[in-house]
């Protein structure tokens, strides 16, 4: 059984538009002036295994999902260290309602990144993350602070614990979103997975 443990580094999105909606702007829209790319129905599978590889060196695969553990959200995953977050900033230009772009990254991870991003209508609304970027951390907010945040943990003495996964686990259950409950991969309804081929050379 899968577990938010089985992954050093998490990007994930979850959107507050219905599935069919998202659908409709991806084939109609979004992918035709994008190229190279299909959209189709299936069961589910994890586009990647720990944490995705950076891009530019492979197919792109996303799965786009719903669970019992984040009734109202579509999940969507991507194997790209981004998550595919261009894809999420255009979806969220097109449709009414909040896009949550994330990043979880254990803090064994080489360079840990955890990350909020809140989109409305393709803009920033709120967003804070705490990552690492050779050699220093860096901590960075924008946007006005939400409800369900803390806002003293923005003060602390180390950088690193200022967004952690723990803050992000706690973060996400607050808005419904019950990421560490082992049923949040048990998939419930249609499946929709995203495919972008990388062009060929000639």
């Amino acid at each position: 059984m899968v577990t938010l443990d089985d992954f050093e580094f998490l990007p994930i999105t979850f959107f507050s538009q219905p599935l069919e909606a998202i659908r409709d702007v991806l084939v109609n829209q979004i992918l035709p002036k994008w190229g190279h790319c299909s959209v189709s129905t299936g069961s589910f599978r994890l586009p990647f295994e720990r944490e995705p590889q950076y891009s530019g060196t492979h197919d792109v695969d996303a799965v786009f999902f719903t669970t019992r553990a984040a009734p109202g959200y579509i999940v969507f995953m991507a194997n790209l260290q981004d998550g595919w977050s261009s894809l999420a900033h255009v979806i969220s230009a097109q449709l009414p309602g909040r896009v949550l772009v994330c990043a979880l990254a254990m803090p064994t991870h080489a360079y840990p990144k955890n990350s909020m991003h809140i989109l409305e209508g393709g803009e920033t609304m709120r967003l804070v993350r705490a990552m690492k970027d050779d050699p220093r951390w860096e901590f960075y907010e924008k946007g006005e602070i939400q409800p369900f945040e803390t806002a003293a943990y923005y003060t602390r003495r180390y950088t690193r614990d200022r967004v952690n996964h723990q803050i992000m686990v706690e973060y996400l259950n607050k808005l419904g979103i019950r990421i560490d409950d082992p049923q949040f991969w048990q998939v419930e309804g249609e499946v929709l997975h995203v495919h972008q081929s990388l062009p060929k050379r000639d």
